[in-house]
This record gives structure tokens, C-alpha cells and sequence, in this order.
């Protein structure tokens, strides 16, 4: 039966907040409760693995003699143990899939998780003089406690300690949190909901670190001649009880002990901590008999050669991977998350309540409000910076993610608010409509020697479109204060740019003037131009990656189009079922900001003109502003900052104004300066951009370098080949005639190819060849 993905948010039924498992009923009858409990614990960002079942009375790994029944990782699904344990829900919900009634535990170390288990009613005494007061595990005989792991505690565990010589404590391994023990009660954690973690008692901490001291083997190693001293601790290795543990980046690695049969792997962790923390061959060779010798393994000791040949290998391996070169990734970080505590409390909220229902970033929501936002402004507001700088609240921004990685139930959950306005709008215009109606009727019906001037028909205000056109949208913002244009896909707008001059038009620069809020003039045959002295235009949408070089060619074309938007390119959420909802108080919060928004007027001067109220950076946010500014300069300035990104860096000052304004409007727009806290905000909402735009221009960097190889390659080959060849046959169609052509103009006016031109009697034909 092929494997169908199937998950359920954590969030779902919350209304218990004390959970009483079921009774236990015959497999397979426990339905999703240990799904929902695994998916619930990953919510709360704790790592999670499947442990065998108890079906019948006994652990369903089917050895007869199983020490730890019900207790013990599902191999076939954990292979590595502990070391699977994830938070990731789709892969939590394939190995529920796989075995429904799988008991559920969580991974200490991962989870930052210190746990004290007693087992017996005894070193529950002597548990509780501790003074517990974790989450509590419940279980049929004794309860055992979850705390935080404090700052500096060990890594170890303490098995069959105490005064009573049956207390645990420990912050490795893992904790069962929800299964059924063979006698047939129930394990849980209690209670179901977010549990009241404190940090660990110190008497618990100090019991580990005794241990630790005690156990712990801190033999130093013999070094090489251009080789430090390396000691076992320093490099992760832990002694106790028989047990060892290898900590390998967070993680903890495979526990054994004599016999068991996870030495191989563990002597290989050993190995490849030593190998990176600068060991040579012969010192990872002495401790990894150390280690050996340590536990007690006679039967590797007794060996003809002491196990060396064993050792001696491991360490070729090891320090063979360490030095090779692993390969460059250029995002090898990964791009930041976006800020959301840079954001007001209302548009922060839709923005998570979204991000929770539709499983989608944040950013998905978050960065259209803020677009949307400045175009509910318009021109009302600007932000003066000094004497001849202004800038208003306009932005344009891009979404960039695959697709079906909800983009666009995220565009339309962050249009509500300016849907609504342009709701009451419509609905004003229809009354003034009909208003208009009566008056013109009785005015036609009137006398026309008595009858007064011809009333006006009402004009229909907008503050959002769909219509790319520059000639529509000049017309619109020239009635308007501002104007959100919003595109599911900017790929679109791009294209529809002057589609009806065959690519010979100035919609293009338009834009670019919009953006600026330069003065624009559209001339129109047979009609009267255009004029807008001061347009405010919003443009939103998404795009996927791959379409990215469809919105400009900015490597031919430095006009400066692409550097104009804000980029967000997160990560992509891994997909699942959620039953969070966006509450309706979170959205008519946001409403009533965006009414109140629209509501502002410029004022007039005393020549009847529209002017702009301005708002200020107050002192303290000059100094801040002027702090960073500077800083950005220096930035730009440094030899390793790539020059593919001056273009885009150069527009963040005025960026980092907008955002500012915007952010200001949204929080006090009452007030006529701006503080430091909202410039604050704004400046991590600029660092964020800057880290996301970097992540663009080196897709698109890369995209265009593949494509001139694939081309350089072909005329290689060939020697010479016509456009329609290397469309057809190299790309197989899979690329826009139009961006291929971009591509040999720019290669031939680099220097690497020659354009020859051949007449034949009709249509000359075009060839490209390496220079």
C-alpha cells in the first residue's frame, strides 16, 4: 500500500487542559492519540521518536526476551536512534502512519530537557526533597519530572542512584511521554497543553556534575609532533556507569556499553570528533584503545594485533572525510526569519494567526500588510529626513517561493484590510451614484432658462488595482492619494509592460519614476495627457524562483528596476494539516488601522495646492538614523561587498524611511516625530531585506551563469548555431525566446561570441559563434 502523508496540527481539540488517556484498547484501536501527542510535543519544539509498542502484553519488536519492552526505538523507522528524533510533522506523521500506536518519546538533550525519574515509592521521597516542580510524566507506580536544562549542565545521565539506589537523572537519551506500559496502564505527559517548565533544581544539577567529575575519564592523549595535546572531555567523550556518550553537533550520539552492539558506530564518532578537533592518526589510534580498554571490551584487547588494525582504519577514514573539501553552498546559513517583533501588536498577530492557519511563512502575510499599509497612506504623510529629502510610503516588494507554497491564500488574507476600504468605497460611489441620478433627472426636466449648472457625476476613488497599464494607473493615482497594485504573480505585470507597442513603449520607466514619486506626464493620442506631480504607488506580488530573471535583466539592463524591490525569500514550512484559525477580532483590528489610514488628508497651501503633512525622526532617532547610515556606507565600502549588490543597497536608505513612516503611521500616527524605537524597528526590517535580497541576486547570479555555460558549451560543440537551434534543440523549449536572446546579446557584447549574418535570398538568417 503506497504511503499516504497524513498530519494533525498540535493545536487541535485545546479545550482539556487536564488529558486522561483512554482505557487501553486491543491494537488498532487507540485511533491518532499518540500522533497528536507527538505532533503536540514537536509543536512545542521538542524532538520526538517512535518507540516499539505494547500490543498484548508484550513489546511488539518480537524478541521473546526483550529487556525493555515498550521502551526501546522502532529500528526500522529510527535507525539511528535518538539521533532521528525530529520535529519536522511530515516525517513524525510517516512513522505514526507506519505504526499508529507507536509509543511516543522525547529526545532530552535536543529538547533541552533534564529529567528526574524515581523509581520507586522510595526515591519518589527522595525525589520530591529536591523540590520538584517540572512537568510531570505520569506513570502506574511513580511519577517522574521534566525540567530545563540550566546553562553549563552535563550532558550525562545518573542511572540507579541515590539513597535508595533507584533515582535517575539524566539529560541525555529520551523519555517516553506517551505509551502503555505490559501491565497495561498508561504513560503520559500531564498536562496535554504547553507544560509550566522551570529550570532544573541545583541539587539535581549538582548530582550530574558529581557524576560526571567522578566517572568522567579526562586521560590525555599522547600527541604527534605538530599535534596538541587533545584530551577526551574537551572533545565530548562522557564515562559512567559503564556508559559512554558521544556528543556530535547538539546531538547526542549512540550510548553502549560492554556487548552491545553500537560500538562500531560509536568508535567512529569518537574517531571523527578527535579527527576535527585536530588529532593525528596515532592519537585517535590511543584513544580509541583507551576507550575500549575503559569499558571493559577484553575480547578487542585479546586480539593478535589489540585491535589496532580495527582502530587504525577508523582513523583513516575519519581524517580522509575531514579533509576533503565539502561543497560550497551559497546560502549555506540559510536566510533569517523575519522579524515580527519589528511589527505592530495588530499587524503582528494577523500575521502569526495567518502564518499558523494557512502553514506558510510569516513573511507571507507580514510583508504585503506593510506594502498594503503605505498605499493606504498615498501621499497624505512623507517623512522628511533633512531640508530637500522626503520620501513618502510607497514600496514595492516580491514574495519569491515555489510553487504551491501558499503564497497566494497569504496575498489574500493580507488584502483583507484593504479590500475592506475599497469596499466602503464602492459602496459610497453606488449611493452617490443613485444621488446623481435624481439630480440629473430633475435638472433634465427643468426649465432650461431656469435650470442651474449640470450637477457633476461622482467620481469613483480606488486604492487598489489589478490593471498594469502606466496610461490606467497615471489616470487612477492622478485621482487618488495612493494606490496598491496587486499581482499574484509579478512575472505577469513584468510582461505586461508596454504589450501593446511591441516592447517600444515607457511603461518601464514609469515605474521607475512611480517608485521615485518623481513628477510623470502620459501623453495619450486623441486624448489630454496625464499628469501626476506626486504618485504613490504600491506594487505586491510573488513570484517563483525560477521566474526570477523574467522580471528584469538587470545584468544587461543596469536601469535599476529589480533594486527598487524589497525581497523576501524564506524557506519553505513543511506542509501540513492545521485547524488554527484566524480569529475575526485579529482581522477587524487590522480593518479599522487601515480605515483610519485612508482617512488622512494632505493639506492645502495658499495657493490652493496639495501639500503633504510631515513627520520628522525625532533627536534621538536622528543620532540613530546617522549611526547607521554611516555604517552602511562603510558597508558598501568594504573590499569583499559584491558589486552585483550596490545597486539594490544603494535604494535602502530611502527603503529604511518608507519602512520607518509606514511603521509610524501604524502605531501613532497622531504623533509628528518619529522615536527611536520605530526607526529601530524599521532598521531590523532593513536587515532582514538586505540578508534576503543577497539571497536573490545570487539565484540570479547562478541562474545566468548555468545558462551562458550551457550556451558557450553548445557553440563548442556545434561551432555555430542559430538561435532557433539552441532554443529547440539545447533548451528544449524550456526557455522564453526573449531571455535567450538577452543572453547571446550579452555574451556577444562581452567579447565571447561572434553574431554572423547570412543572406539568402529572403529572410537573412542569424548565427552565433565563439569569438
Amino acid at each position: 500500500m503506497p504511503f499516504r502523508p497524513y498530519t494533525i496540527d498540535a493545536s487541535i481539540n485545546p479545550r482539556p487542559r487536564r488529558f486522561a488517556p483512554p482505557k487501553p484498547m486491543p491494537y488498532p484501536m487507540r485511533g491518532l492519540a499518540p500522533l497528536l501527542f507527538a505532533l503536540r510535543c514537536a509543536r512545542w519544539g521538542w524532538p520526538v521518536l517512535p518507540l516499539w509498542p505494547v500490543r498484548g502484553g508484550r513489546c511488539a519488536c518480537g524478541k521473546a526476551n526483550c529487556q525493555h519492552p515498550g521502551k526501546h526505538p522502532l529500528g526500522s523507522l529510527v535507525p539511528k536512534g535518538v539521533l532521528d528524533a525530529t520535529t519536522d510533522p511530515n516525517k513524525i506523521s510517516r512513522w505514526w502512519y507506519e505504526c499508529p500506536d507507536a509509543t511516543v518519546a522525547v529526545a532530552l538533550e535536543s529538547a533541552g530537557l533534564l529529567l528526574v525519574d524515581p523509581d520507586s515509592g522510595a526515591a519518589q521521597s527522595e525525589a520530591h526533597d529536591l523540590g520538584l516542580q517540572g512537568a510531570v510524566v505520569r506513570r502506574s507506580r511513580s511519577d517522574a519530572y521534566l525540567f530545563l536544562r540550566p546553562d553549563g549542565c552535563p550532558i550525562a545521565s545518573i542511572i540507579n542512584s541515590g539513597t535508595s539506589g533507584e533515582l535517575d537523572v539524566q539529560t541525555n537519551g529520551y523519555v517516553v511521554v506517551y505509551g502503555w506500559h505490559v501491565c497495561g496502564c498508561a504513560v503520559y505527559l500531564d498536562p496535554l497543553d504547553a507544560p509550566p517548565l522551570v529550570p532544573a533544581p541545583d541539587r539535581a544539577v549538582q548530582m550530574l556534575s558529581d557524576a560526571q567529575q567522578r566517572n568522567g575519564t579526562v586521560a590525555e592523549l599522547t600527541p604527534g609532533a605538530d599535534e596538541p595535546p587533545v584530551r577526551l572531555d574537551v572533545c565530548g567523550l562522557d564515562l559512567w556507569h559503564g556508559r559512554l556518550a558521544v556528543r556530535r553537533g547538539g546531538g547526542l550520539g549512540p550510548t553502549d556499553g560492554p556487548g552491545t552492539a553500537d560500538r562500531s558506530e560509536t568508535l567512529y564518532a569518537l574517531g571523527a570528533a578527535l579527527a576535527r578537533a585536530g588529532a593525528s592518526s596515532a592519537g585517535i589510534v590511543a584513544a580509541l584503545a583507551e576507550r575500549d580498554q575503559a569499558l571493559g571490551y577484553e575480547k578487542y584487547a585479546e586480539r593478535r594485533d589489540g585491535g589496532e588494525r580495527e582502530y587504525a582504519r577508523i582513523a583513516a577514514k575519519v581524517l580522509a572525510e575531514g579533509s576533503r573539501p565539502s561543497a560550497p553552498r551559497a546560502d549555506a546559513e540559510g536566510p533569517p526569519p523575519f522579524p515580527l517583533e519589528a511589527l505592530p501588536p495588530s499587524i503582528r498577530a494577523l500575521a502569526e494567526e495567518g502564518a499558523r492557519s494557512i502553514v506558510a511563512p510569516p513573511e507571507f502575510i507580514a510583508v504585503p500588510l506593510l506594502v498594503l499599509a503605505g498605499a493606504t497612506v498615498g501621499n497624505a504623510v512623507e517623512l522628511e529626513l533633512k531640508p530637500g529629502w522626503r520620501e513618502g510610503s510607497n514600496l514595492y516588494a516580491a514574495v519569491v517561493a515555489e510553487p504551491g507554497s501558499k503564497k497566494s491564500p497569504a496575498l489574500n488574507l493580507a488584502g483583507r484590510p484593504i479590500h475592506r476600504v475599497q469596499g466602503r468605497l464602492a459602496q459610497d460611489w453606488k449611493r452617490q451614484m443613485a444621488e446623481y441620478r435624481e439630480d440629473l433627472a430633475r435638472w433634465e426636466g427643468q426649465n432650461k432658462a431656469q435650470r442651474g449648472p449640470k450637477p457633476d457625476e461622482p467620481p469613483f476613488y480606488s486604492v487598489l488595482t489589478t490593471d498594469s497599464t502606466s496610461e490606467a494607473l497615471a489616470a487612477m493615482l492622478a485621482a487618488n492619494k495612493g494606490l496598491a497594485l496587486i499581482r499574484d504573480e509579478l512575472v505577469g505585470w513584468v510582461r505586461a509592460m508596454d504589450q501593446y507597442r511591441n516592447g517600444r513603449g515607457a511603461d518601464r520607466q514609469h515605474f521607475l519614476s512611480f517608485w521615485s514619486r518623481e513628477p510623470v506626464k502620459v501623453d495619450r493620442k486623441g486624448a489630454p495627457p496625464i499628469f501626476v506631480p506626486r504618485p504613490c504607488l504600491s506594487v505586491v506580488g510573488g513570484v517563483q524562483p525560477d521566474l526570477l530573471p523574467d522580471l528584469g535583466d538587470t545584468a544587461q539592463r543596469e536601469d535599476g528596476f529589480l533594486d527598487r524591490l524589497l525581497w523576501s525569500f524564506p524557506d519553505p514550512v513543511p506542509d501540513h494539516w492545521s485547524s488554527d484559525e484566524v480569529s475575526e477580532e485579529t482581522v477587524q483590528a487590522v480593518e479599522v488601522i487601515f480605515e483610519r489610514l485612508y482617512t488622512l488628508e494632505d493639506t492645502t497651501d495658499d495657493n490652493g495646492d496639495a501639500q503633504p503633512l510631515v513627520v520628522r525622526l525625532s533627536r534621538a532617532a536622528q543620532s540613530v538614523w546617522e549611526a547607521w547610515y554611516q555604517a552602511h556606507v562603510a558597508e558598501m565600502a568594504s573590499d569583499s561587498f559584491s558589486t552585483r549588490l550596490r545597486g539594490p543597497w544603494a535604494k535602502f536608505p530611502a527603503q529604511l524611511a518608507r519602512l520607518a513612516l509606514i511603521l509610524h503611521m501604524l502605531e501613532a500616527p497622531e504623533v509628528s516625530e518619529v522615536g527611536v524605537g520605530t526607526l529601530t524597528s524599521a532598521i531590523t526590517l532593513v536587515a532582514y531585506f538586505k540578508a534576503h535580497a543577497a539571497r536573490v541576486y545570487r539565484h540570479l547570479h547562478a541562474e545566468r551563469r548555468g545558462l551562458n555555460i550551457r550556451i558557450l558549451q553548445a557553440l563548442k560543440q556545434q561551432g555555430r548555431v542559430s538561435q532557433s537551434d539552441l532554443l529547440h534543440g539545447v533548451f528544449k523549449r524550456n526557455l522564453p525566446a526573449r531571455r535567450l536572446r538577452d543572453e547571446l546579446e550579452a555574451l556577444a557584447g562581452d567579447g565571447l561570441i561572434v553574431q554572423e549574418v547570412e543572406q539568402t535570398g529572403g529572410r537573412p538568417a542569424t548565427y552565433w559563434r565563439l569569438a
